[in-house]
């Protein structure tokens, strides 16, 4: 294993303890949107970078970096970048200029983008694709759809086991490219299925989830749902690796499972009822 992916992974398991993944149905009755809360906002500067998992399988698909530098030995420049790490890894850039699009919120994500992969990227002088934001003072330079950007969202494509999936990133950029903030991501869990930016959940499940609450605490986790939903249905808890843990009926509107057996790290907890299934994770010390 190269020394750059084992880097890699060890940033993404120090970043899985800040990420609250929430999964629920969208429109198509085969398609989900897996949505990932980053817990608190990261905040990237000072040369660093963030490794963006985006279907949380602790395989980073794309690199989102801060750097700074001189250029020609005289001007300094500072750049905000984004880096796909799979050969068929892909950002859009139809914003126009060349560089990274800067979406709006309710945005379609879909094939008909322009994409460029980690090929073209690479192929490109100067890499243009790859830019969020980049500012050279000394001759007035700030280009960029990114520039000074709050809650803007960053087209994706990835490809895992042979499929293509769609998805985004959240981000603030500051006008002087020497930082950035990553919010959340999410992408659509069926291939070649479309997204939307800003889709969390399908709107008519978006009501529903946020009256489901799932935390642990004490050595146990607990289920919590609100007075209106019906308490059926059952509880299930897996190991990152998919391995089951438990499974428990619903029959009240709050489960307290224990867990003083099990090793400490992070489990998805799944909450299946007849009307959908809602997956969260969370951290047992």
């Amino acid at each position: 294993m190269s020394s750059n992916k084992q880097n890699i992974q060890k940033k993404l398991k120090s970043y899985s303890a800040l990420a609250g993944t929430i999964v629920a149905a969208v429109s198509s009755a085969d398609a989900q949107v897996v949505y990932t809360d980053v817990m608190p906002d990261s905040t990237v500067n000072n040369g660093g970078v963030y490794n963006l998992d985006l279907n949380n399988d602790d395989v980073a698909d794309f690199q989102l970096i801060q750097h700074s530098g001189t250029y020609g030995g005289l001007a300094s420049y500072d750049v905000v970048g984004v880096y796909a790490l799979g050969a068929n890894n892909a950002v859009d850039t139809s914003g126009g200029n060349g560089t990274a699009t800067a979406m709006d919120a309710g945005v379609t994500i879909d094939a008909t983008l322009h994409w460029v992969d980690s090929t073209e990227m690479a192929a490109i002088s100067p890499p243009t694709a790859n830019a969020l934001a980049a500012v050279i003072p000394m001759f007035g330079i700030a280009a960029g759809n990114f520039i000074d950007s709050t809650n803007k969202y960053l087209p994706l494509r990835f490809s895992n086991l042979g499929s293509t999936y769609y998805g985004w990133v959240r981000l603030d950029v500051a006008a002087d490219a020497k930082s950035f903030v990553v919010k959340d991501y999410a992408y659509t869990d069926d291939p070649d299925h479309y997204t939307v930016t800003g889709d969390m959940v399908g709107i008519s499940e978006a009501a529903l989830l946020n009256k489901i609450n799932i935390f642990a605490y004490n050595n146990s986790i607990t289920v919590q749902l609100d007075p209106l939903v019906e308490a059926e249905g059952k509880i299930m808890i897996t190991s990152l690796s998919g391995q089951a843990v438990s499974e428990t009926a619903i029959n009240s509107t709050e489960t307290v499972i224990p867990f003083e057996q099990a090793k400490p790290g992070i489990y998805m907890v799944t909450v299946k009822q007849t009307h959908g299934s809602y997956t969260k994770r969370v951290f047992v010390k």
